[in-house]
């Protein structure tokens, strides 16, 4: 049986103080802690220790200092919320996955602050190629990071269906597309329309892409006419917003502190006029009412697949659960002593966080 955030955070064995600050968060935010699961896969740090030998091969990570700080970001125990059941080698493949967003999203950010946006650029166009071919077409793979990126390809294609692996691509792309967007409005400081930004920010959010990593990871791919079905892809879009949103809300002030204006709050409180305080009550109740919304939004989903047989119907709600699951635990996530909203507030403005590589022109010699 999964264990709550509540009886967790209840148990005699000393409480962490940021954990109980996290949870205190997590309720403000309109979720009870016990809809929180704590239950995480058992080979967590299995995984964990291969994503990072995997990063190492390929020059990833840098100097043991940045090493270290990787140890602490912690992406396999993440991704575990999600896959509670896969076995260690699939974990460890698919959690790869979940570390090349985050590294992706490291190139972003140092590109912007180092004047260097061609570069990432480039470094997107790379991308695109090995995915399209599925990591064969090795006239993409000169960057370090394409060519890890190709071997994930590789390994990953025997494991998933050729409609899975489409989707996935089409969700990278999308985020390639947004990742340009969200560069222009930080190279000009333009603060768009509040439902403008909302697609902006869900597609560079890239949950769409964790999603199917959770699917594929646990062997339950939800079939293409429910996953593209509106009522699916309104349930996926507000964990989507959850995660995104909650995310600007704890990170509003290094954001600002950068000039960034890819932050909801930040762009409610431009839109709106409003003081940063009030814009963080705005965000946060639109968050409490997306909450509130998300039993809805899941039983609209279970009405769509009654045509299925019970064994897939089955399937299809574990997808479900388990992405519930993990966009619950990100914000806890985010919010450990030293997880990555801690490491980035610790760099000073103008400045990349300390754990980021810089991989944008790096040579492959593989």
């Amino acid at each position: 049986m999964n264990r709550s955030r509540c009886n967790e955070a209840a148990g005699p064995s000393a409480v962490d103080a940021t954990a109980k600050m996290a949870l205190e968060v997590i309720e403000s935010f309109g979720v009870p802690c016990g809809q929180v699961s704590s239950a995480r896969n058992g080979h967590a740090e299995q995984a964990h220790m291969m994503t990072r030998n995997w990063a190492n091969q390929y020059g990833l990570l840098g100097d043991p200092h940045r090493q270290e700080m990787f140890d602490q970001l912690r992406y396999a125990d993440m991704l575990a919320y999600g896959c509670t059941t896969a076995p260690p080698e699939r974990l460890a493949l698919f959690a790869q996955w979940f570390t090349y967003y985050f590294l992706l999203d490291d190139q972003q950010d140092l590109a912007v602050l180092t004047g260097r946006t061609e570069d990432f650029v480039a470094l997107q166009k790379d991308l695109h190629y090995v995915f399209h071919s599925r990591g064969v077409d090795g006239s993409a793979r000169t960057r370090n990071f394409s060519a890890a990126v190709a071997d994930l390809c590789r390994c990953t294609a025997p494991h998933v269906s050729d409609e899975w692996w489409d989707r996935y691509v089409s969700h990278a792309d999308e985020v390639f597309a947004a990742q340009r967007a969200e560069n222009v409005l930080r190279l000009t400081g333009t603060f768009p329309d509040p439902e403008e930004f909302k697609v902006i920010r869900r597609r560079a959010g890239a949950a769409d892409m964790v999603f199917d990593i959770i699917e594929a990871c646990e062997g339950m791919e939800i079939p293409e006419s429910i996953r593209y079905g509106s009522a699916c892809s309104r349930y996926a879009d507000d964990l989507n917003d959850f995660t995104t949103w909650t995310n600007d809300v704890l990170g509003v002030d290094h954001d600002a502190a950068n000039g960034d204006p890819n932050n909801y709050v930040l762009i409610r409180e431009h839109a709106g006029g409003l003081d940063r305080r009030t814009a963080i009550e705005t965000v946060t109740a639109e968050i409490v009412e997306l909450v509130a919304n998300l039993p809805i939004r899941r039983e609209d989903v279970r009405r769509s697949i009654g045509k299925f047989s019970v064994p897939q119907q089955i399937r299809i709600e574990r997808s479900l659960d388990a992405w519930f699951d993990w966009a619950m635990n990100v914000p806890i996530h985010y919010m450990r002593a030293h997880g990555r909203l801690a490491q980035m507030d610790r760099a000073r403005p103008g400045e990349p966080p300390a754990f980021t590589e810089d991989l944008l022109n790096r040579r492959s010699t593989a």
